[in-house]
């Protein structure tokens, strides 16, 4: 099977599981977006003739990149509340026939040519599994990570010291 025809597959099994649960999508969205995996700009290097970004020229071989924390806190795109957790604004974006524009500007999986290859398994292994686990157990944050969540970022940024008590979901009858 060519890799093309597999990429094909596993997006229309993204797609399936994104239709199911619309809010659920919005808030895997607003994860990656206010907590993107990667803390270091995504660098690339301008093409021989040079380029203009944001009205500046920059010359040939130039290294340029932007920080993923970064562009996913641009007001002009995710509006003035850029900064808060809001998973509503993703169902907003898409009333307002705007979901595909506002995509374009996350960078959670990279863009363009080296976007992440996991970036479909990874998007539908979210939308089946957080479900499951969400309705079998119940997640208390430990008292210590309620206020001051502490990140440390070598390429990769994670949580520090995150502590929360899970426990298994009672059998419903």
């Amino acid at each position: 099977m060519s890799l093309q025809r597999r990429q094909n597959i596993e997006s229309s099994h993204v797609q399936e599981a994104q239709n199911k649960l619309p809010y659920l999508q919005a808030v895997i969205k607003e994860a990656l977006r206010v907590h993107p995996a990667t803390g270091l700009p995504m660098q690339r290097v301008v093409s021989p003739e040079g380029t203009a970004i944001a009205g500046q020229f920059i010359p040939g071989g130039a290294s340029v990149g932007i920080n993923a924390w970064v562009a996913h806190r641009n007001h002009s795109v995710f509006g003035n509340d850029a900064e808060e957790w809001r998973p509503e604004r993703w169902l907003e974006f898409e009333k307002q026939g705007r979901g595909g524009e506002v995509e374009r500007y996350m960078l959670a999986f990279g863009m363009g040519s080296r976007t992440c290859i996991g970036k479909n398994m990874s998007l539908l292994e979210m939308s089946k599994m957080v479900p499951q686990v969400l309705s079998n157990f119940d997640f208390v944050l430990e008292d210590e990570c309620r206020d001051d969540l502490k990140c440390l970022n070598r390429w990769f940024v994670k949580q520090q010291f995150f502590r929360a008590r899970v426990m298994a979901r009672q059998a419903r009858v």
